[in-house]
């Protein structure tokens, strides 16, 4: 729905730093913070942009060293989402003027800032007046300088109504990734090179056991080029903690 291309691991899984990955979703978990899954920390120090999504929110303020409790009340369904840094990149595109709706499941909560980042949102549950009793504090934080954002809310479901334009933010206006990937589109390319390959077998009677990597570049160089590319380049790493979340 964004239009990228995205890999999904689990959370120990080896992390290639060759691999061009433009940045990384930490997704929602069955798990609370009891039960926090051991993961490769390398992912901190591959330098690109890195987005927790509830567990993962747990996650990344965990690894800035702030403690993650059961919280006085949970939260399930429906919250609102109050701004409060409108010229945020993850906002843009995104009404300034009234709360809009998100998605809460959770049942522990941050319980301080983290250093480096700044509070770029907060939620209430619905009915709720804005204020600083009732507000969800830490829903939404940012640390601009090492492009790690948190949120504890899901924008990946439908029901959070700018969720998927927040997704949006952050792969193409954060991660600079180009919208340009589709699994249709790519099929449609895999789909001609094979009636490609077929055709000069078809031709020329050839057998041989070269690589279908190596007879893809003879066939058609460019077209070889797109399809190998589009799995290197303008690549996220969706690290899952679960069933909780399905990222778009």
């Amino acid at each position: 729905q964004v239009g990228v291309c995205a890999v999904l691991q689990h959370p120990e899984s080896a992390i290639c730093k060759e691999a061009k990955y433009k940045g990384i979703i930490l997704s929602g978990s069955p798990g609370d913070s009891s039960t926090l899954v051991n993961y490769n920390s390398e992912i901190w120090s591959l330098g690109v942009p890195i987005l927790g999504i509830c567990y993962g929110h747990h996650v990344m303020v965990t690894h800035y060293n702030c403690e993650v409790q059961t919280a006085a009340k949970e939260e399930y369904g429906t919250a609102h989402l109050h701004l409060k840094q409108n010229d945020h990149p993850l906002w843009k595109n995104i009404p300034k003027d009234a709360p809009s709706q998100v998605i809460m499941s959770h049942r522990c909560s941050a319980m301080s800032l983290p250093q480096g980042f700044r509070e770029i949102g907060v939620t209430t549950t619905l009915g709720q007046q804005l204020k600083n009793d009732t507000a969800h504090s830490f829903a939404a934080l940012a640390n601009d300088t090492a492009q790690h954002y948190s949120l504890q809310f899901h924008p990946e479901v439908d029901d959070s109504v700018y969720g998927l334009e927040m997704l949006r933010n952050f792969a193409v206006t954060i991660c600079e990734c180009c919208p340009s990937w589709g699994s249709a589109s790519l099929e449609d390319d895999r789909t001609l090179m094979m009636q490609k390959i077929a055709s000069l077998r078809a031709r020329c009677g050839y057998k041989g056991n070269d690589s279908i990597h190596q007879i893809m570049k003879f066939v058609d160089p460019p077209l070889a080029d797109k399809i190998e590319t589009t799995r290197q380049e303008d690549v996220f790493l969706l690290i899952s903690g679960g069933v909780d979340s399905a990222v778009c």
